[in-house]
């Protein structure tokens, strides 16, 4: 099963850690600072580390369970899925902005340093990109634990290689506009998502059948 959620959260992180990479090896090469071996090692460090991290997560999250009966079992699933769609939502929504400002913030600070060429571009880089993997840990732990290992790592991983694939078009192209877009469409289909989960979850304790939804 293709879990929705995972997906967009890896699509939109990981794009930012493939952004940030190219703009470190811009910068790099723009000022002559010839570190972009160290940028291009670091980079895929954080991106290898971030994925181990995540994928760990998705295997000890189904684990995590409660020796109830299957009413009550099912009945905490009901008002997960409600938990889960109002974090996605507020996460999203007010959380992510937030820190991507401040990222931006420190990005700036530090590149604009005048003793920048004496900063380790490998650390740099790779605690930046795995700030992004800690990203998709936090937000999508929120509903991954609904899902089989399997599932999240699958949407997680064609995240992953979609991201790639956009990271080196924009790489080439620098399209920056369209990137924008791309990160607001990702947001409102979150949003859309996690208010179809609270839905989803509030019909269910109700009693409502919802067969069209799945």
């Amino acid at each position: 099963m293709f879990n929705l959620s995972v997906f967009l959260i890896a699509l939109r992180d990981f794009t930012e850690s493939f952004l940030i990479i190219g703009l470190l090896l811009g910068f790099s090469k723009r000022q002559n600072l010839k570190k972009e071996h160290l940028i291009i090692l670091g980079g895929v460090s954080g991106l290898l580390t971030s994925l181990v991290v995540i994928l760990c997560v998705f295997f000890v999250l189904p684990f995590i369970h409660f020796d109830f009966s299957f009413d009550t079992i099912d009945t905490i699933g009901h008002y997960a899925l409600i938990i889960s769609g109002l974090l996605m939502i507020y996460l999203t929504y007010r959380i992510h902005p937030v820190m991507v400002d401040n990222k931006n913030l420190h990005i700036t600070s530090i590149l604009g340093n005048k003793e920048v060429e004496k900063i380790s571009f490998f650390v740099l880089t790779f605690l930046l990109v795995l700030q992004e993997g800690f990203e998709i840990t936090i937000f999508s732990s929120t509903i991954s634990f609904l899902n089989s290992f399997l599932s999240n790592s699958y949407s997680l991983l064609i995240g992953f290689l979609a991201a790639l694939a956009i990271g080196a078009v924009l790489y080439k192209s620098y399209l920056r506009n369209h990137i924008k877009k791309l990160f607001k469409i990702t947001e409102v289909l979150l949003i859309i998502y996690g208010a179809y989960l609270v839905f989803h979850g509030v019909g269910e304790l109700l009693g409502f059948n919802f067969g069209f939804l799945g």
